[in-house]
């Protein structure tokens, strides 16, 4: 058994060069053509839209957690000046956590469905 198979890789590299020689030939000669089949293409469709899915939200949810950051760290550094200030910023803080776990959620959720 080891004998033949020794013995096929030893005709396969003897006829390379050759084969090799032809596709250049064609390539030169500009009449090379290659075809691709790609079997199963829903199933690699799904998959990319599954992939740009989870990019795109995650870009959204990058956007609005920055967004977020940035009230809270200004209503913060101006949260000292006086009592109404002072309201309206927790009104704000709470508002900024209520919609990071709306967000989180929502990606936890979109998850599970991505899965099925």
């Amino acid at each position: 058994h080891f004998k033949k198979s020794l013995l096929a890789y030893y005709h396969l590299f003897s006829e390379l060069p050759a084969t090799l020689r032809n596709i250049l030939r064609k390539a030169a000669g500009e009449s090379l053509n290659v075809k691709f089949e790609l079997t199963d293409m829903n199933m690699l469709q799904r998959r990319l839209e599954r992939v740009f899915n989870r990019i795109s939200f995650s870009v959204m949810l990058l956007a609005i957690s920055i967004i977020i950051a940035g009230d809270l760290i200004s209503f913060g550094l101006s949260a000292g000046k006086s009592a109404e200030m002072h309201a309206f910023n927790i009104a704000i803080l709470k508002t900024g956590l209520v919609l990071a776990v709306i967000i989180v959620l929502g990606l936890i959720v979109s998850m599970f469905r991505s899965r099925r």
